[in-house]
């Protein structure tokens, strides 16, 4: 089968684009695949997995060649609009769009080097290929060379302050904004079939041609039926019934946290889950402003963390909580406000498990919030590691000691410190909670079964003058 190139895809995502609403990278590849007739279905039965790749790529390019070409432009990561350059251009309905007829056609184009601009393209598409395409999607099921042949889609309920990208349609997805309301509903991801605990590194996955985890569907609800359908989603007897909620970190897009979030139910085997995202600007340089934004949703966090509990409580189920890097903060302030809220009242439930991964705080700061919190939670741990570079660099930035990067250790009362060592601890070594089998092997350990540190698998005991802390080996 041949497939059609990028100048000939171009012409046909543009007058998609032409209705001036957002479109999703998603969005733009099924437009394509529907219009090349190339379903899910056709594309398992008639490409092979090389053709697979190379439609990927070519959606991939043509997604930035439009972009590089100027005739649109993205409004939020993984979401574009047409340009009024482009809107001139669909009108002349051309057949291919390529450097040469763009310059020799329109003068205000302009992209003096077509070798730079034709390297510029293909490095984005490189950066684009799937899976960072379900990553880039806001919303929908992405047909790539990942298709899977036994699909496990995996539901987790959220709860957001960020605003919408379309507010008449929330399915399409949520922005880095904030919103003064937080908004609910239920993501559908996809777990591909292959996948290993921990999943892998983008680099290998591109390699290996393996799949990633897949952001198929986001379905808002109201605020009292998303509470009722928690609660009755609860009430399905099943062998171990707990429930984890998960906060993410600066740095990510609503999309990424909902895949973080599917992934770690998945790979600890929690029955269900939840996750709150916090209007992170999803930008290495917007550090500053995610250290606002995460304070300023420290009372939203807190509302639903609350009716997390009281839904959790009133089913008798084990509630954990996994809170990484900046969302540590959050979890911190929103627990102190939930103590202060219950004015000297004893809690009717308590989290069993508290796991602070790379604990973007203060170190004195964390251990004061800690011991004023610890009574409402049955165990609490922190993951550290000196290799953490993301957390050296914000040690750096903020001239104080952070909770999750050694030396020195942090040891907080009747906290369980634990030092990472020697594993895969992916970028920047700070995502190592949800990549290092033996990261997550600890958790699980400690969630289902209760297990003391001292008694879990490769674990050995580091003692100081200042009190004892935990290395996994």
């Amino acid at each position: 089968m041949k497939l059609p190139p990028p100048r000939v895809l171009m012409p046909l995502v543009l007058q998609l684009f032409t209705d001036r609403s957002s479109h999703s990278y998603g969005e733009t590849h099924d437009f394509l695949a529907a219009r090349c007739d190339l379903t899910n279905e056709n594309i398992r039965k008639t490409l092979s997995p090389k053709l697979r790749i190379t439609w990927a790529g070519r959606v991939a390019k043509t997604w930035n060649g439009l972009k590089n070409f100027g005739l649109t432009h993205l409004v939020e990561e993984g979401v574009a609009e047409i340009t009024d350059f482009g809107s001139k251009v669909a009108e002349d309905n051309p057949v291919m769009i390529t450097k040469s007829y763009l310059s020799k056609n329109y003068p205000e184009f302009s992209c003096s080097d077509s070798r730079i601009c034709l390297e510029k393209i293909e490095k984005e598409a490189r950066l684009s290929l799937p899976p960072v395409a379900a990553k880039l999607s806001a919303i929908g099921a992405i047909a790539d060379e990942n298709l899977l042949c036994d699909p496990r889609d995996v539901p987790v309920w959220f709860g957001t302050n960020r605003k919408p990208l379309n507010t008449g349609n929330p399915k399409k997805g949520f922005s880095v904004e904030r919103d003064t309301v937080t908004h609910f509903g239920r993501v559908i991801v996809n777990i591909p079939e292959g996948h290993k605990v921990g999943g892998q590194s983008f680099i290998k996955r591109l390699v290996k041609g393996t799949p990633g985890l897949v952001l198929r569907s986001i379905d808002p609800l109201p605020e009292d039926i998303f509470w009722d359908s928690v609660r009755a989603s609860l009430a399905t007897k099943v062998e171990e019934n707990s429930l984890l909620f998960f906060l993410h970190g600066f740095n990510q897009t609503f999309e990424q946290a909902a895949i973080r979030a599917a992934q770690l139910k998945y790979d600890l085997k929690i029955p269900h889950a939840a996750f709150y995202s916090w209007p992170s600007r999803a930008h290495f340089a917007e550090y500053m402003a995610d250290g606002t934004s995460i304070e300023a949703a420290v009372p939203h966090i807190a509302e639903f963390l609350t009716r997390l509990v009281e839904v959790a409580g009133s089913q008798k189920l084990k509630l954990h909580v996994i809170a990484h890097s900046m969302g540590s903060r959050g979890l911190l302030l929103a627990l102190e406000r939930m103590l202060a809220l219950q004015k000297g009242s004893p809690s009717s439930f308590t989290i069993d498990d508290v796991i602070f991964a790379a604990a973007d705080v203060d170190r004195e700061r964390f251990v004061d919030c800690v011991s004023l919190t610890n009574s409402l939670s049955n165990r609490r741990t922190l993951y550290a590691s000196q290799k953490d570079m993301a957390l050296a660099l914000s040690r750096q930035g903020n001239k104080m000691i952070r909770a999750g990067h050694l030396p020195p250790v942090t040891i907080a009362p009747d906290t369980d410190t634990i030092d990472v060592l020697d594993f895969d601890l992916g970028d920047l070594g700070h995502s190592y909670f949800a990549g290092a089998r033996k990261v997550l092997g600890d958790m699980h350990d400690s969630m289902h079964h209760g297990t003391p540190v001292k008694n879990r698998f490769g674990i050995v005991e580091q003692k100081t003058p200042g009190g004892s802390y935990w290395r996994l080996t």
